[in-house]
């Protein structure tokens, strides 16, 4: 099976202002990171950022993008086991 890749990571905002909704588009400015945490079994992102690619001239140029997610398990086997990373 041959690599490849899924394009630039996007996120959409739709902000409700005095001027009605915003729709807002960013795209990731720089490598997305992370870290893995196997006694939580937790994945981890702080502070992505992102970039205005489209929308009103009213949307924030930039913003920050920081999660956590976890337990994470795999659905697709017997019992949802947690993920571990090597």
């Amino acid at each position: 099976m041959a690599g490849g890749s899924a394009g630039p990571i996007q996120a959409t905002a739709v902000l409700n202002s005095w001027f009605g909704t915003l729709t807002c588009t960013y795209q990731l400015s720089g490598a997305f990171t992370g870290s893995a945490d196997n006694t939580a079994h937790s994945l981890s992102f702080r502070n992505e950022y992102f970039v205005k690619s489209g929308g009103s001239g009213l949307c924030p140029g930039e913003g920050y993008f920081s999660a956590s997610y976890g337990p994470v398990a795999d659905s697709s086997q017997a019992g949802s086991p947690v993920v571990t990373v090597n």
